[in-house]
């Protein structure tokens, strides 16, 4: 991946981001993009809100059905990941 970012390129790269594992050259070029799409830097900082909002939640705040349906999802997932290494 040389040169400008697209925004589909930036989405499929947005958990590196966040994770902070992104290469020198990449971060620099996915900074440059944001700085001149407003609709990307919107979509992170939604992202980041999700994030702080999420990470204040206690297993006891969600409901129990939307609770085994979100293991659920993520036990599906994680073995639908592990199948593909």
């Amino acid at each position: 991946m040389s040169g400008n970012l697209t925004c589909k390129e930036l989405v499929a790269l947005i958990s590196e981001y966040f994770e902070g594992t992104l290469t020198p050259d990449v971060r620099a070029r996915f900074d440059e993009h944001i700085a001149g799409c407003g609709n990307c830097a919107g979509y992170i900082a939604q992202l980041r809100t999700t994030i702080r909002l999420v990470g204040t939640l206690r297993e006891d705040d969600v409901e129990i059905p939307a609770r085994e349906a979100l293991l659920g999802a993520f036990r599906d997932w994680k073995s639908r990941a592990g199948a593909g290494s």
